[in-house]
């Protein structure tokens, strides 16, 4: 689903200092909804064009709206890195700057080509993003002149196991007490926090 209702808003996300890039991208699957293998055809896959195209499109749209290069690949790196880091996730405070000593993930881009090329049209799902020539992760190549090599680099990237868990129950009425300004529940029924008029579409209304 796309909601054009947010499409006035993207120039803006883009130029919003810490504002972070990412996706939930979807698992590649075929058409009958079976995980696909690693060297499977890109045109094979079925699913939202985001898995491939997100970080096309971020650089595709910050050079369309002449946000500063550097400030996209903040958005894309450092500021992922920094606010995981800031958590006290150790392994992400070793990525997303370009320093000696750090874990060695570098993407290598042409600034003035890169871009998405996914769409919503069957058999372009995983179109992938071209302007890339090279990825290292971890200091291994993993696209070496536009080509993705059969190797796998990454490690994960977790919190060390802990003896007790950290989750701490919300009270819904006690959070919006303490972070908004309130309202008479007498008077207002929020049942949904919807701002995106989807609602409304579903329902039919005007």
């Amino acid at each position: 689903m796309f909601f054009p209702y947010r499409e006035e808003w993207m120039p803006y996300w883009l130029t919003v200092p810490h504002m972070t890039l990412a996706s939930d991208a979807m698992a590649g699957v075929g058409e009958d909804g079976e995980l696909l293998p690693w060297d499977a055809e890109y045109s094979d896959y079925r699913g939202h064009p985001r898995t491939s195209g997100t970080r096309g499109a971020t650089f595709r749209m910050g050079r369309e709206q002449g946000v500063p290069l550097m400030f996209t690949i903040a958005q894309a790196s450092y500021w992922v890195a920094k606010h995981l880091g800031d958590t006290g996730l150790k392994s992400m405070q070793d990525r997303g700057r370009m320093q000696v000593g750090k874990v060695a993930d570098i993407t290598i881009f042409d600034p003035q080509t890169i871009t998405d090329n996914s769409g919503y049209k069957v058999g372009e799902h995983g179109t992938p993003t071209t302007g890339i020539p090279y990825v290292i992760v971890n200091g291994t190549i993993v696209v070496k002149e536009n080509e993705v090599l059969p190797v796998k680099a990454g490690e994960a990237i977790r919190f060390p196991v802990e003896a007790e868990g950290r989750f701490e129950a919300i009270e819904v009425n006690k959070w919006l007490n303490e972070h908004t300004i309130g309202v008479n529940p007498e008077l207002v029924t929020i049942d949904v926090h919807d701002d995106s008029g989807a609602g409304a579409l579903l329902d039919g209304e005007d």
